[in-house]
């Protein structure tokens, strides 16, 4: 199944989240994630900090209250992304 995964991701044009993959490969995303972290760990994989959204700087919030923009109840976190590791 670890090998099922590298294919996938290979054939990916980019950076790809869990949610994605488990689609792609019809799989449980819980156990995808434990798989990915393995392969993390296994250096083969790498976290794309590039498709992070930094809450301090980049958290699309455009309301015009006075919530802190971290605190916004209308801003949804980014979903981690992976990308083989070059």
């Amino acid at each position: 199944m670890l090998k099922k995964v590298l294919n996938a991701i290979r054939q990916t044009n980019g950076p790809v989240s869990v949610r994605e993959l488990s689609r792609q490969l019809d799989t449980d995303a819980n156990a995808l994630s434990g798989m990915i972290e393995y392969l993390v760990q296994k250096g083969k994989l790498s976290v794309d900090d590039d498709f992070q959204a930094d809450p301090h700087t980049d958290s699309g919030c455009s309301c015009s209250c006075n919530i802190n923009e971290i605190d916004c109840p209308y801003v949804a976190p980014m979903p981690t992304m992976y990308s083989l590791r070059r």
